[in-house]
């Protein structure tokens, strides 16, 4: 927090950053307020003093129904041997048959690898807004999407592995039920984060292509971080 010459120290000069969606609030005097004092003219607008502040709004949670209606021919259900019935295909998801939305396991994923935050807190925080998320359930969910991200994973390390210099930090990690055996974490990054070359194959087909799994999943906020992290739900 920086200071201005004669202002106490409490006074906070840094700027709201630009770019952010705001709102404007006007507070203007009452209309009979707008006379003047001494002579009892009319007052006009000269100027105006403005301020900005920074307001957080809670992450909020909807329930997305998803609905297919069925038809079929009238005809053939009075007549016929066989009916057809008619259906929209099942919209495409990450997880199969599961209640999370590839915008909720990036919130989770990103909690978890990137702000480490434990699934068992994250548990809580969803009570929070009265819905139960189990561990487990979260636990089960950022496996199934490590499958998904797992070609994606591949392609950062063999990148990486072409970089010239490679740190790699070494981390003990606690595990829950994993008492008599010492776990570890390890974390690698480079300086560079290019590939060193273009393979011929890449620049005549293109990148491979990936699941419409991944892809809704890459749509939410995931930070490249997590995909350096991958590794760990793996293992």
């Amino acid at each position: 927090m920086s200071k201005l010459k004669g202002q106490p120290w409490w006074f906070d000069s840094n700027k709201t950053p630009s770019g952010i969606p705001g709102a404007i609030q006007v507070y203007d005097i009452a209309e009979e307020d707008k006379i003047c004092d001494c002579c009892g003219g009319e007052l006009h607008r000269i100027g105006e003093d403005k301020s900005e502040q920074l307001e957080f709004i809670p992450a909020r949670i909807k329930v997305i129904e998803h609905i297919r209606p069925k038809y079929s021919c009238r005809h053939c259900e009075q007549h016929g041997t066989q009916v057809t019935i008619k259906i929209a295909p099942v919209p495409v998801t990450p997880i199969p048959k599961s209640i999370a939305t590839a915008s909720l396991l990036s919130q989770v994923i990103t909690s978890k690898y990137q702000y480490a935050l434990p699934l068992y807190r994250q548990e809580q925080l969803f009570k929070q807004y009265g819905i139960e998320l189990s561990r487990k359930t979260l636990a089960s969910w950022m496996m199934q999407s490590s499958q998904l991200l797992l070609g994606i994973y591949q392609r950062l390390k063999h990148i990486q592995l072409q970089q010239r210099v490679i740190h790699a930090d070494e981390t003990p990690h606690r595990v829950i039920h994993e008492d008599k055996s010492q776990c570890y974490m390890w974390v690698y990054c480079t300086g560079t984060d290019s590939p060193i070359e273009t393979h011929a194959a890449e620049t005549i087909n293109g990148p491979p292509p990936i699941s419409s799994e991944t892809q809704l999943l890459l749509n939410g906020p995931i930070l490249i971080t997590m995909l350096v992290l991958l590794f760990f739900v793996l293992n």
